[in-house]
């Protein structure tokens, strides 16, 4: 016995270092087989049986799958046999890592291992080594004409190219798992061997797993082993069952190239109809919802498919009406229902059985599934080109010698969009997608090989009409520049001599029922229609006049310029994309910011130049002033006007709140104050929705910048002729005063420069001397044109006729700026255009927002639009809740 031990020491008594070993602080005593470091490869090591397993059967499961058959069967084919054969290849690299994992995570633990168990880390690492060498060499030897990282392999085989030479190789590499699978078997010869003490046993045992201390006799006995046995092999066997047979059951071939992947809603239907079934397949939506006793009618409807048409042939697709059932939440949920219902049912019906041109238009047209899945599915989706994939199902049902029926004795109920930034996104896409058709292979195809008669039918009823949309608009800026040149160039005055000029009363008529077309009354027409087919005249009429009293025209007219701008957008840049709606109940306010986002480019900036277009013909022309249509020629466009600038704030849920307004102001302000940059949502700031608008620039052909230029030349017109008709020119056509205008432009491009350079070099750090540097330049700026005004006697007149003039060349200056945007980033010159487009995106949104800022004053326009916007029972529920919302902020 050691009397010094400390077990006989007193606890009182103070041990001498000398007398132990103490532990150098900070660091650890070494354990046996474990050190604590965190990693999740212990999960891998503790497991690696289980994981080893999985990813060898994994690996089969896809080998088998993706043979040419796809069957279990194909494991008999010895192509794919030896593919399978791999397997053991990617178990060797498995063992390999485990042995890795074995020492790297039990490093520090060496100093405390033994000998032995230290030989035993190395030598199954050097095992395994050499395991992961020679299964690829023998593999590879079994492989004919190798190439790749086999033919590198093969090459160190040499004469060992025997077919059988890899399966030696493989049965003797299994030789250990064999013997560990028998003593599993018969646990009481496992638990036997661990207590024995016979060399060889021994020697086995220490290479099966290093000498422990515990562990040892965890054997059951044989009945428990049957059983949880018997419950993991039947749970595998039904877990990689069922993952072979839905992951691999069918093999999806995408169109082009794997990581460019088509539009995602088509994607998915084409994907979906694999794991269809029977001879017809619906389509249903999402925002759709059927009703139980259209079910019973699924019958008669199934039995179309029998019905033979026009000789021999059968019906391919059979299109179904829908119920709008969201035409009760606003008055534009009501102008869309009403659209919507004519289109689904008196233009579907015009569509198949006179015009012959019914195509698939949206769901839930049912489909002939197996004349399909042979054609090429029920959607196109090709990226971009198939944006409406819908309707190219009915393509290609046509052009491969289909039949497509109507029937409006079933109906499913589909939810439309309710609010004005939803139904102008779906619009916008539409449009888009009718821009991408236009330039289509089908669309080709079938405008050549219809005859006469129905290719008119065709065109008027697809894309043909959104190009009249176009050609509308296009119409009134012809008229209007057309008018403003003849005003400029004194064309007019001459004209106005010729006394033949007021006996064109046919002609003046003739201009004047345009204002009908313009003010989108004959888009109304089909749903008058309609509603007289299925409820009678008189509520048809009723219904039309309540339309017109909630500003149905003001409505259709905005989505006028919407069809418009994105259809004549895509044909000349592409850049087509889906816009998700949502489709959801919407009733809240947009922002401001939001709404000039959404409109800006579509609608606001063209309001405008339509706007200073008819201020100069009113200024300077003459013509029609003593005739009385000039009121009817006139009030359409700006009827135009007007819709395109404020039609967003008026269908928009309290956009006369004063407090909104004031909330949007703010929200305005700093959203034109941020700056952009790379991961900076165009939601935030001014400059990444800038830079976002014009990808259409960056990615369009040479031919499309070059159109942007040409189009961007129309707005010199007013700075050449307002110029020529101030009093600085006295009737004087000399290249001096067009030059003096441009003096002006040059001077504020430089000024412009130094306000952007100031901003990146002050605008951080120095706030205020980028705020002071900005108020002397623009007091240099005044004072120039004052002394250029005083020299020159212009007078108030011509000082606002010049910033009439000065307003659409800066304009000009943006647009050919974006145009050439690589040219002017090498010259310095960007950051100037930035700002000078800064500069008018201010002025826009201020000329925008005042009056309705001053509108919000008057408290009865607000209960006025909530009438207007919903119906009675809504409005009275929102009229409640502001009180009950005033009473709490009263009591808090």
């Amino acid at each position: 016995m050691d009397t010094k031990a400390d077990f006989f020491r007193h606890s009182d008594l103070k041990a001498a270092k000398s007398d132990y070993q103490a532990a150098a602080p900070g660091k650890m005593k070494p354990k046996t087989n474990f050190v604590d470091v965190r990693t999740f490869w212990h999960l891998y090591r503790s497991f690696d049986r289980m994981w080893i397993f999985f990813i060898l059967a994994f690996q089969a499961m896809v080998i088998v799958a993706w043979s040419p058959s796809g069957s279990l069967a194909a494991l008999f084919d010895e192509d794919v046999f030896r593919s399978v054969l791999s397997i053991f290849i990617t178990s060797a690299f498995l063992n390999l890592l485990q042995a890795t994992l074995d020492i790297i995570l039990s490093w520090k633990a060496w100093k405390s291992l033994k000998f032995s168990q230290i030989l035993w880390y190395l030598l199954k690492f050097a095992a395994a080594a050499v395991w992961a060498v020679v299964l690829p060499i023998g593999y590879s030897s079994s492989v004919q004409n190798p190439i790749g990282l086999v033919k590198f392999f093969s090459s160190w085989a040499r004469d060992w190219r025997n077919l059988s030479f890899y399966n030696y190789v493989v049965a003797l590499y299994l030789m250990p798992n064999l013997l560990a699978a028998i003593m599993f078997l018969l646990p009481p010869l496992r638990r036997h061997m661990e207590l024995s003490n016979w060399r060889i046993i021994t020697l086995l045992m220490w290479w099966a797993q290093p000498k422990l201390y515990v562990g040892i006799g965890m054997h059951e006995d044989i009945i428990s082993l049957l059983k949880y046995t018997l419950f993991w092999s039947m749970l595998i066997v039904s877990k990689l069952a069922f993952s072979y047979y839905v992951e691999e059951v069918y093999r999806i071939r995408l169109p082009g190239h794997p990581g460019d992947i088509g539009e995602g809603k088509s994607e998915n239907q084409n994907h979906a109809i694999i794991f269809t079934r029977g001879e017809a397949l619906q389509t249903i939506d999402m925002n759709q919802d059927n009703y139980f006793e259209e079910a019973f009618k699924m019958r008669n409807v199934l039995k179309e498919f029998l019905d033979h048409q026009h000789g021999h042939r059968k019906p391919t697709i059979l299109g179904l009406r829908e119920h709008i059932f969201t035409g009760s939440v606003s008055s534009l949920a009501w102008f869309m229902s009403n659209q919507e219902n004519s289109f689904v049912t008196i233009g579907q019906r015009v569509l198949a059985n006179t015009l012959r041109v019914r195509f698939h238009y949206r769901h839930p047209d049912i489909f002939d599934r197996i004349f399909h899945i042979t054609r090429g599915g029920i959607s196109k989706a090709s990226k971009v080109i198939n944006l409406s994939e819908d309707i190219f199902a009915g393509f290609n049902s046509t052009l491969r010698g289909g039949f497509i029926k109507h029937h409006e004795y079933i109906q499913v109920g589909k939810g439309r969009d309710v609010g004005m930034n939803q139904i102008s996104l779906f619009e916008a896409k539409v449009a888009n997608g009718n821009g991408e058709q236009t330039l289509s292979r089908d669309v080709y195809r079938l405008g050549r090989r219809f005859d006469f008669f129905r290719m008119l039918s065709f065109y008027f009823t697809t894309v043909g009409f959104y190009f009249s949309s176009m050609m509308t608009v296009l119409t009134v800026y012809i008229f209007l520049y057309g008018r403003v040149y003849m005003v400029m160039s004194g064309i007019e005055r001459e004209i106005l001599a010729n006394p033949s000029i007021h006996q064109s009363k046919a002609l003046e008529e003739a201009l004047a029922t345009q204002s009908v077309v313009q003010l989108g009354l004959l888009l109304v027409l089909p749903m008058v229609m309609e509603i007289g087919l299925e409820k009678g005249f008189r509520t048809a009429l009723g219904n039309f006049i309540i339309m017109q009293l909630q500003l149905a025209s003001v409505f259709f007219t905005f989505q006028l310029g919407t069809k418009a701008h994105y259809y004549g957008k895509t044909i000349l840049h592409g850049g087509s994309k889906y816009r998700a709606t949502g489709r959801r109940f919407v009733v809240f306010h947009a922002k401001f910011a939001e709404n000039y986002r959404m409109y800006s480019r579509s609608h606001f900036v063209k309001g405008l130049e339509l706007f200073i277009l008819l201020i100069v013909y009113e200024v300077y022309g003459e013509s029609y002033r003593s005739s009385n249509l000039y009121l009817f020629i006139t009030f359409s466009m700006w009827f135009l006007v007007a819709s395109w600038l404020f039609a967003p704030f008026v269908f928009n849920p309290s956009g006369f709140d004063w407090q909104k307004i004031v909330d949007d102001w703010t929200d305005w302000k700093k959203w034109m104050g941020n700056r952009g940059g790379v991961g900076i949502s165009p939601y935030r700031s001014w400059e990444s929705w800038w830079d976002e608008e014009q990808e259409h620039i960056k990615y369009t052909d040479f031919r499309g910048r070059v159109l942007e230029i040409i189009l961007a030349f129309r707005f010199f017109i007013y700075q050449y002729g307002i110029f020529y008709h101030l009093d600085i020119a006295h009737h004087s056509k000399s290249l001096l005063v067009y030059g003096l205008s441009w003096l002006v432009m040059l001077i504020t491009l430089v000024l412009l420069k130094m306000v952007s350079t100031g901003r990146q070099r002050l605008g951080t750090d120095f706030q205020l001397m980028f705020r002071i540097l900005n108020a002397l330049l623009f007091l240099g700026f005044m004072s120039v044109m004052t002394v250029l005004f005083v020299v020159c006697g212009l007078t108030i007149s011509d000082l606002f006729a010049t910033i009439l003039a000065f307003i659409p060349t800066g304009w000009a200056f943006l647009l050919i700026g974006q145009a050439c945007r690589p040219l002017l980033e090498g010259v310095k010159l960007w950051e100037s255009i930035k700002e000078l487009a800064r500069a008018y995106e201010c002025i826009m949104g201020l000329i925008i927002f005042t009056p309705i800022a001053v509108l919000s004053w008057f408290p009865f326009l607000l209960e006025f639009q909530t009438r207007l916007l919903f119906n009675q029972a809504f409005s009275r529920g929102l009229q409640i809740s502001m009180i009950l919302a005033g009473k709490k902020e009263k009591a808090a």
